[in-house]
C-alpha cells in the first residue's frame, strides 16, 4: 500500500505544478493553515454509490511553512451505508539542508553540518463494519503510517501499524487491539502491542467495571534475562456521592524467563493493589491513591512488598490552569524480582495558554511553566535532582 500511495503523491504533485488557477489560501480539513501562495482544491462525489473528497495544497514557488511543510494533502472516501471509510494524508517537508529558515542553525557553527534533505509522511486509515452480533456492529479499524527521511548520507524508512476490533453491545464495550511500537521512540519498560479490554461505563448512580489483558515485551537492564511479560488488570469504580468516585483495582504482571536464561521455572507473578479516590473540593479537582506493590519472586529472590502513595490537585481559573503532584513510592520496575528503588517526587505546573490567547488574539500560542524535584533512595546515599522547564510555542 505504501508504494502505491507514494506513486499517487508524485502524480498529485505533477498535477499541481501544471495548474494555473489560484484558489483560496486554506483547504478545509487540513490541520494547518497554508502559505499565501497558489494551491489547488478538488471535491468529487460518486453519486449514490458513495462520497469522497480530495484536497491538495502546496507552496509555489519555494516557501516552506513555519513547520517546513512544502506539500500536503488528504483524500477520503466512504460509502453511504457506513460500511467502510478510507482516509489518506500525505506531506513532504523540507530538511535543514534546504530550508532557509534553518540555515542559520548550522552555518554559524563550522563544526555543524546539515543532516536532512527532507521528510515524506503518508498515513492511511481504513474503517469497516465487518458484521453485526447481538444487534451491535462489529467494527475494524486499521491504520498505517509510513515515514521516509532523506538524510545526506543515507535514507531511513519507518513504518507503524495499528489495528483495532471493537464491539459494544448494550452498556458493555469490548476491544481487541494490536499496536506496533513506534520505531523512532525509546522502547518503554513494558511494550504491550496486543491488548484485550472489556468495560462497563459507570455514572453517578451506577458502578463501572473494566477488565484488560496484555501481552508485552520487557526491556530492562536490571533483569536482561527476562524478555516477555503477561499482564492483566481488573478495576471497579464506585460512586460515593456527587462527582466523587472510589476505584479499587488489582493488576498482575508475570515477567517470564527467556529460553536462554538459567532461571528454570517462571517466577511467581507480581501484583499491585490500588485504592484511589477522586473528587472536587472547593473548586479543586483532587485525586489520591494508595498502592501496595508485591514483586515477582524466584527461588533465589523472595517476594518484596512495598507501599506507594500519590496525590494530585488541579484547578482552572479564568485564564490559568494550576496543577500539583506529589508521589512517594517505588520506580516503574517494581514488579521485577527483588523489588524496586524507592523514589519521591514533587511537581508543580502552570499553564498560561489561555492568557496568551487573550494577549495574542488570532494566534494559537502555548505557554507553560513547570518545576520538578525528585529523589532516589540508592544504597548508601540519596540522589536528588530538580528541573525547571518553560515551554513557549508561537506560530510565525
Amino acid at each position: 500500500m505504501g508504494s502505491v500511495f507514494r506513486d499517487g503523491v508524485s502524480a498529485a504533485a505533477a498535477l499541481l505544478l501544471s495548474a494555473c488557477a489560484s484558489v483560496p489560501q486554506s483547504v478545509p480539513g487540513l490541520d494547518r493553515p497554508l502559505p499565501a501562495l497558489p494551491s489547488l482544491q478538488t471535491d468529487m462525489a460518486v453519486g449514490h454509490v458513495g462520497k469522497g473528497e480530495l484536497a491538495v495544497a502546496a507552496a509555489l514557488p519555494w516557501a516552506p511553512s513555519a513547520d517546513g511543510t512544502l506539500f500536503s494533502g488528504q483524500f477520503g472516501v466512504q460509502d453511504t451505508l457506513g460500511v467502510f471509510a478510507l482516509q489518506s494524508r500525505f506531506s513532504i517537508s523540507a530538511g535543514d539542508a534546504v530550508d532557509p529558515a534553518q540555515w542559520s542553525k548550522w552555518m554559524q557553527r563550522p563544526d555543524a553540518l546539515p543532516e536532512s534533505l527532507g521528510t515524506r509522511v503518508s498515513e492511511q486509515r481504513l474503517s469497516t463494519r465487518v458484521g453485526d452480533l447481538a444487534g451491535a456492529p462489529l467494527t475494524l479499524d486499521y491504520s498505517l503510517r509510513d515515514e521516509g527521511r532523506w538524510l545526506l548520507a543515507r535514507s531511513e524508512d519507518l513504518e507503524r501499524q495499528i489495528a483495532r476490533l471493537a464491539w459494544a453491545p448494550g452498556v458493555a464495550d469490548m476491544q481487541l487491539s494490536w499496536t506496533e511500537a513506534d520505531p523512532s521512540a525509546t522502547p518503554p519498560l513494558l511494550d504491550c502491542p496486543l491488548e484485550g479490554r472489556i468495560g462497563v461505563a459507570g455514572d453517578a448512580r451506577r458502578p463501572g467495571l473494566k477488565l484488560s489483558a496484555r501481552s508485552c515485551t520487557l526491556f530492562s537492564t536490571r533483569a536482561p534475562e527476562l524478555d516477555v511479560a503477561g499482564t492483566w488488570s481488573a478495576a471497579a469504580t464506585l460512586p460515593i456521592g456527587g462527582d466523587a468516585r472510589t476505584t479499587f483495582s488489582l493488576r498482575s504482571i508475570d515477567p517470564g524467563a527467556s529460553q536462554a536464561s538459567g532461571l528454570g521455572a517462571d517466577p511467581r507473578a507480581a501484583y499491585e493493589l490500588q485504592w484511589a479516590q477522586s473528587q472536587r473540593i472547593a473548586g479543586w479537582q483532587a485525586r489520591s491513591a494508595l498502592m501496595l506493590h508485591s514483586s515477582a519472586a524466584t527461588a533465589e529472590q523472595p517476594r518484596q512488598q512495598q507501599w506507594s502513595v500519590e496525590a494530585q490537585v488541579q484547578r482552572r481559573l479564568e485564564f490559568v490552569r494550576i496543577a500539583a503532584k506529589l508521589r512517594n513510592g517505588v520506580e516503574d520496575d517494581w514488579f521485577l524480582p527483588g523489588g524496586a528503588t524507592r523514589a519521591r517526587a514533587v511537581e508543580l505546573g502552570v499553564d498560561l495558554s489561555d492568557w496568551a490567547a487573550v494577549r495574542l488574539p488570532g494566534q494559537s500560542a502555548a505557554l507553560s511553566l513547570s518545576w520538578q524535584w525528585s529523589e532516589r533512595q540508592l544504597p548508601g546515599a540519596d540522589v536528588g535532582d530538580f528541573a525547571f522547564r518553560s515551554d513557549l510555542r508561537l506560530p510565525f
